[in-house]
């Protein structure tokens, strides 16, 4: 792992940090969604997911081509599930 990492150019180790604080704070929030605690959380999380799937297929794209389109995909169907249920009601 050590020496991939320094093989990674900065753009890329900048993208992997938001990947992995982005997923913590997604299982947090989907944590507290579930124990109660933030019964507003789901309106947080499903944004960031979103988000996270960006980045994903940003980062993926020169590499797995295919993968970076399904998550494009996913992260389109994400925020039009969000928008229809903020603004929906």
């Amino acid at each position: 792992m050590k020496s991939k990492w320094m093989e990674m150019s900065t753009i890329n180790k900048v993208v992997l940090v938001v990947r992995i604080v982005l997923s913590i704070v997604i299982i947090v929030l989907a944590l507290l969604q579930i124990w109660g605690v933030m019964k507003s959380a789901i309106n947080y999380t499903m944004p960031l997911l979103g988000v996270y799937f960006v980045i994903l297929s940003i980062q993926e794209w020169k590499t797995q081509r295919g993968y970076a389109l399904f998550s494009i995909g996913v992260a389109l169907f994400i925020f039009i599930v969000a928008f229809v249920v903020w603004f929906g009601k």
